[in-house]
């Protein structure tokens, strides 16, 4: 479990750092903190990391200190840097990178997180190789899935569990989950202490008023995700697409959609 918290790159200081590299990736902010990163505990800012700050500020890139110091320790730190801070930030907790990125100019896209159950069910001979999906109300979807020899069945109603409209996904089986989830670092749902109830009592049920009964189904396995959805979709369960030009050279376009048809929403950004 807690390899996911390990990071991803090693480099023996500050100055290591391939800062062309990050702003040729189309990076856009980097979050600092001050003692044991940029100086020892308690030093003043060196005209070494004042000359790092001004070459990284002319590759375009954003900056932060993001410390839990005092506002007057950061100030004297910050005299000839001039970029922005956030004191005493309470670090690890993710309201402080959240309000981070906000002043950095990087808004996150406005949505809710849905906890949803994907039920896997072997089926009747007849309907191997057949989807069936009954549209434009609550009802229910029986498909193939994939190569597993299986179909999901999917409901409206009943696929998403919980929601949650905070800025990171909350919800109240995180108590339950021995630690190893939480809001801002979201655990396996399938490997989980804390491990929804399937609701398959409420799918089957649901699908069988409108099967033949010879068109069985049974019961066998679920898989648990989350989903992210803009709120937007709230207003008339529509899907709609947020596309956000990050970068143009190189070209980097961010797109947070609900059905993949609306990959055509790109033409408007792309020459193609």
């Amino acid at each position: 479990m807690l390899e996911r918290w390990y990071p991803t790159a090693h480099v023996p200081s500050v100055f290591a750092i391939d800062y062309e590299k990050l702003a040729a990736l189309s990076y856009k902010g980097i979050l600092f903190d001050i003692d044991n990163t940029l100086v020892h505990p308690g030093d003043d800012s060196t005209p070494e990391v004042d000359a790092l700050f001004r070459h990284i500020h002319s590759l375009g890139l954003k900056t932060l200190l993001l410390s839990d110091n005092s506002a007057a320790r950061i100030e004297r730190f910050n005299r000839n840097i001039r970029t922005l801070f956030i004191a005493e930030a309470g670090k690890p907790d993710p309201a402080a990178y959240r309000r981070a990125c906000a002043m950095l100019g990087l808004p996150p896209f406005k949505i809710k997180y849905e906890k949803c159950e994907i039920i896997l069910c072997t089926v009747d001979e007849r309907l191997k190789n057949t989807g069936i999906t009954v549209m434009d109300g609550p009802f229910f979807s029986l498909m193939p899935f994939g190569q597993t020899g299986l179909h999901s069945l999917t409901s409206v109603t009943f696929t998403p569990h919980e929601t949650s409209y905070d800025a990171v996904a909350t919800f109240p089986c995180q108590q339950q989950s021995e630690g190893k989830c939480r809001p801002g670092s979201l655990y396996n749902c399938n490997e989980c202490p804390a491990k929804p109830q399937s609701a398959w009592p409420y799918m089957s049920q649901l699908a069988r008023k409108y099967l033949k009964e010879e068109y069985g189904f049974a019961y066998q396995g679920s898989l648990f995700s989350m989903k992210p959805i803009l709120k937007a979709s709230e207003i008339d369960d529509s899907r709609p697409t947020v596309v956000r030009v990050m970068n143009t050279e190189p070209m980097l376009v961010s797109v947070l959609s609900g059905k993949i048809n609306t990959v055509y929403d790109l033409d408007e950004v792309l020459n193609v």
